[in-house]
């Protein structure tokens, strides 16, 4: 997978994850280069770029009216304002005990795992995330279908590190 640890995007997770995928799957079963890098794509202008993955294309045959509309949606003060005014504080206090709940589970894991070494967790984690029932299982999948690639072929090639 791609080292995100740099980078700071707004586009939402699924958009990335799904390129990053798409991208590990040709680059280290298929042997290509991926059609296109992941880097440049993550920091996108706008509300509506963090939201879709997406730079919006304004195309009314207006072209002032297609500036101002463009301007808008790429606004920086917009931006800002969606991402600070566009929550109550009763929606981050549920977000926040989500956030607990999820730390407490994660520590739950760390516990019942201690006793394996780094790489054995790493192999375990990576083989339940890749193969379980969760999004990025559904996502790997999706992204192995649309690159012609069988499933049980990638998880034997996988396991084998």
């Amino acid at each position: 997978m791609v080292d995100l640890s740099g980078n700071q995007a707004l586009v939402i997770p699924p958009i990335v994850l799904r390129e990053e995928l798409r991208s590990a799957v040709v680059r280290y079963f298929l042997h290509r280069l991926p059609e296109s890098p992941i880097r440049p794509a993550l920091l996108q202008p706008g509300m509506f770029a963090a939201v879709t993955g997406k730079r919006k294309v304004v195309t009314t045959g207006d072209v002032d009216c297609d500036r101002l509309v463009s301007d808008a949606i790429y606004d920086p003060e917009i931006s800002v304002l969606a991402l600070t005014g566009a929550i109550d504080r009763e929606s981050i206090e549920q977000l926040r005990e989500a956030d607990n709940r999820s730390a407490a589970v994660v520590e739950q894991i760390r516990k019942a795992d201690a006793h394996l070494s780094l790489d054995e967790r790493r192999t375990l984690e990576l083989s339940n995330l890749l193969t379980g029932q969760g999004s990025t299982a559904a996502a790997l999948s999706k992204v192995l279908r649309e690159l012609g690639v069988a499933e049980d072929a990638f998880h034997r090639m996988a396991s084998r590190g």
